[in-house]
């Protein structure tokens, strides 16, 4: 809501007219936070890094265990795998080394819940998913022990949208339900969130009519409440659902309004994806041209280090290539990729990979 970032805007001028007597860093974490929602990446990022600094000039273990946290969430959502990796095992680092302390932080939202809700994605995108599996149990373990039914759901929606990366659809919906419940039950934010992938994971395992009405339902409430965080991968999931019910007119539109948003809002963590789904549809219309858009795709997610998302890419491109009857073999570099990439890929990617006559082993 705007009166939220009026209050901490008010509050920052006010800390600044005190001077060093008053500790800034919970407003700017909260504005962090605020603008994360809004998917205002950039603003994010630019209060995460103010962040950074108030941590190091503070003598509260506490504060550098949050600003390593709300940065690597800014990195994530900007397509920065590696720094995000990279801030979100920091905070868990330093967390570690003070964790026999009575540690206080400001939010109900435990900051090592939320780095190990994000970081497993993060890993995933790299191309390490034993190791994000492993951080997701991790993940889940602490925020039941927690005893706080806020960053059980905070966890499990995240690890919902994990799971439907893997393709694992059933463990998405389970995820989702969970934080679904304990979400409805106390009145949480992550209601919405958490519903709209059950609806994704639930059209992919074939509710095509339950999952799209609940999507239709959800996704409207959850941009009321100003959360724009998020939306180029929910617009995805509909452009699939649309897809699968022959919709590839509607599909397409849905896409070209997910990229819109990934680049008005610097979204990028999707971005790759998004230009291979484009491809994906054109491919099935002669006159549009799929290769281009799978070139792109493979460029950016080069480039932001995301090896599963250029498997899957380069994947795309050389079916398209072999349906075109093109001589040029691309099966070297999914070789490569494979042996780049931890060997848990999803069952239907390990799949088209061996009809390809690539067989995935571990790095």
């Amino acid at each position: 809501a705007p009166e939220v970032v009026a209050a901490y805007e008010r509050a920052r001028m006010l800390c600044d007219r005190l001077g060093d007597t008053v500790d800034t860093f919970p407003i700017l974490s909260g504005l962090a936070s605020y603008y994360l929602v809004r998917a205002e990446h950039r603003s994010s990022q630019r209060i995460a890094e103010q962040c950074l600094e108030a941590a190091a000039g503070s003598a509260r273990p506490e504060y550098r265990i949050d600003a390593e946290r709300i940065h690597g969430y800014t990195q994530f959502f900007l397509g920065r795998f590696e720094s995000a990796r990279a801030s979100l095992e920091r905070c868990l680092e330093i967390y570690e080394r003070h964790r026999g302390e009575a540690l206080v932080f400001a939010s109900v939202e435990h900051p090592v819940a939320a780095a190990l809700a994000l970081l497993p994605m993060v890993l995933w995108f790299l191309g390490r998913t034993s190791e994000a599996l492993a951080r997701e149990a991790e993940g889940k373990a602490l925020a039941d022990g927690l005893g706080h039914p806020y960053n059980v759901a905070f966890v499990s929606t995240w690890y919902a949208a994990l799971r439907q990366l893997n393709g694992e659809f059933e463990a998405s919906v389970k995820h989702a339900e969970r934080a679904v419940e304990l979400s409805g039950s106390h009145g949480f934010q992550w209601l919405a969130p958490a519903a709209l992938h059950m609806a994704l994971g639930q059209a992919a395992l074939g509710e095509r009519a339950n999952g799209l009405a609940l999507f239709q339902e959800t996704l409207p409430k959850f941009k009321a409440a100003g959360a724009d965080a998020f939306i180029s991968y929910y617009l995805s999931g509909l452009a699939r659902i649309q897809a699968a019910e022959d919709n590839h007119g509607d599909a397409r539109a849905t896409v070209e309004a997910a990229l819109e948003h990934a680049d008005s809002h610097s979204e990028l963590f999707y971005q790759a994806s998004l230009y291979q789904l484009r491809g994906e549809l054109s491919n099935a219309d002669p006159s549009l041209r799929s290769q281009a858009d799978f070139e792109r795709a493979i460029a950016i997610a080069r480039e932001q280090g995301a090896l599963a998302v250029e498997l899957r890419a380069e994947l795309s491109l050389h079916r398209l290539r072999q349906q075109r009857g093109e001589k040029e073999n691309s099966t070297d570099r999914l070789r490569v990729l494979c042996q780049s990439c931890d060997p848990q890929a999803d069952a239907k990617i390990l799949g088209e990979l061996s009809q390809v006559g690539v067989s995935p082993h571990p790095a």
